[in-house]
């Protein structure tokens, strides 16, 4: 029998803290999420049961997630306890939420509607030993109110080729549905809240790296203005620490 006939679609969806990973893609020689969740797939299936998996999405290393959609492809029906099963044998900073079997038809990368990521940040001298793996604590004062206003700027769509990988060989034109920093007065943390459809890399940690930059006031409101027009040939580099960094939610 053609066993691409019998071949069925799953959607999962994972949280996992990033701190002790080199991101999500597998990489020879290197501990990854993708290579963890695999392992284990392949643990509780059995090794001659075939499988691929595909994520929505690359994170850098020590990028946490709070829902990271992940497709499995596999040649033989996965049973019901399979996400329980699953969860018992990954290790305790990943843990898989959900499953659910799709069609042929979908597709977990291009479906994606937006995407929201958080980032973490104080600039309080006092320090919680246990949020260091999800926060960045910034060493100088930041003027909060000057990059909440200058966060509004990104809003809808610009260029962003200042703001991204420098080798990046994709269309830099991007449009930015929402952008504000909020306060969680119950942990005394700031937090900036992104959503687009798509994000570039390091797009997210360059774009709080120069709000860092005009909450210390060394970058004038008027540069990240004139590094979002058509054409600007502005590069920034300030990228903000990837520990801070978290992608809270994919929608489809």
């Amino acid at each position: 029998m053609n066993p691409f006939l019998s071949k069925h679609f799953y959607l999962l969806r994972f949280q996992f803290l990033g701190f002790r990973y080199h991101g999500w893609q597998k990489q020879p020689g290197l501990k990854t999420v993708q290579g963890m969740i695999e392992r284990t797939t392949r643990f509780v299936l059995g090794e001659d049961v075939k499988f691929k998996t595909l994520g929505a999405s690359r994170t850098d290393a020590m990028v946490s997630a709070r829902d990271f959609p992940m497709e499995l492809f596999t040649y033989q029906e996965l049973s019901t306890n399979f996400l329980e099963e699953l969860n018992k044998n990954l290790p305790a900073d990943i843990h898989a939420l959900s499953i659910d079997q799709v069609n042929s038809k979908f597709n977990v990368i291009k479906d994606v509607s937006s995407k929201e990521y958080h980032y973490q940040f104080t600039f309080n001298t006092t320090k919680n030993p246990f949020d260091a793996h999800l926060v960045t604590y910034v060493h100088q004062t930041l003027d909060i109110d000057l990059m909440k206003s200058a966060a509004e700027l990104f809003l809808g769509e610009h260029n962003f080729a200042g703001f991204c990988y420098p080798y990046e060989q994709v269309d830099k034109i991007r449009t930015i549905h929402s952008c504000k920093i909020d306060f969680d007065e119950e942990r005394g943390l700031y937090i900036f809240k992104v959503i687009s459809k798509g994000f570039m890399r390091y797009q997210v940690r360059l774009m709080i790296g120069v709000l860092f930059d005009i909450g210390r006031e060394k970058l004038e409101t008027s540069v990240l203005s004139e590094a979002l027009k058509p054409g600007s040939s502005i590069k920034f580099d300030n990228r903000a620490p990837a520990s801070g960094l978290i992608l809270h939610r994919v929608n489809y």
